[in-house]
């Protein structure tokens, strides 16, 4: 049995339902984490975030002050 559309059922189901544009929402913002840590996970990533560097700088500031 071959299923011409497959999958429209669950996205008839979904959208009767009234949740569809919500559920495709997750799926996209999960779909843009799993990549973003698959990207971070091989490297690609080597800048850090302001946040990062001021984080680093108060915590080498604090461990100096306390040597």
């Amino acid at each position: 049995m071959k299923a011409h559309y497959f999958g429209s059922e669950f996205d008839d189901f979904l959208a009767q339902e009234r949740v569809l544009p919500e559920v495709e929402t997750v799926a996209a913002k999960r779909m843009v984490s799993y990549r973003l840590s698959a990207l971070m996970r091989e490297g690609h990533s080597q800048q850090t975030s302001p946040a990062q560097k001021d984080s680093r700088t108060t915590v080498e500031k604090f461990q100096k002050s306390n040597k």
